[in-house]
């Protein structure tokens, strides 16, 4: 808890704020100090390359948002940064594997997929765009069918690892029936 709100209070926090108001100048310098402070931290990395990329610097973004990534690999709006700028940057066939290897990592974020489908439409590809548009359904979809299941798991009993998801299900009496769970499970895959 002190952590986060040094965190909040610092450089980083502040710099995070201006970026959302929308003064990339004022955060670059705030996440410039951030760094001297700490040169390995990830957020700093992350915040700067977003404020870089709203300036107008898509390699220094791209720079800042591939060391965040492999700082902290668990953020998703991060590689979709990284993807953007490197996109934006001419080099389509590695933003691309960066949007599916997101995909892979994160199956039920729909921003990625949004961005696979954007950029195959870009390319031509109509008929791949349009089902990575349609695979954002399914997988918000099957995102709120596991937080169902959990949340009605969780009223009947036992807790079991899908997936490497813990997710609550039902054990022994009422709740939701196995089929059930089997099918949203193969929908899932």
């Amino acid at each position: 808890m002190q952590k986060e709100l040094e965190y909040a209070r610092g450089p980083l926090g502040q710099a995070f704020g201006k970026l959302n108001r929308g003064f990339p100048e004022e955060a670059i310098v705030l996440c410039q100090q951030g760094l001297a402070d700490d040169p390995i931290d990830s957020r700093a990395h992350a915040i700067l390359g977003f404020a870089l990329r709203d300036a107008g610097d898509a390699r220094g973004a791209l720079e800042h948002l591939l060391t965040a990534v492999c700082a902290c690999p668990g953020k998703s709006d991060w590689i979709l940064g990284a993807a953007k700028c490197t996109i934006e940057l001419g080099d389509l066939e590695s933003g691309r594997t960066l949007l599916t290897d997101g995909i892979h990592r994160f199956p039920h974020d729909g921003s990625l997929r949004l961005a696979l489908g954007d950029d195959l439409i870009a390319r031509g590809d109509l008929a791949d765009g349009i089902a990575a548009y349609e695979s954002v359904a399914l997988a918000q979809i099957v995102g709120c069918l596991f937080l169902l299941a959990s949340r009605i798991g969780g009223k009947c009993g036992g807790v079991r690892t899908v997936r490497g998801m813990r997710s609550r299900w039902p054990s022994r009496g009422g709740g939701i029936s196995r089929s059930w769970k089997n099918h949203w499970l193969k929908i899932a895959r």
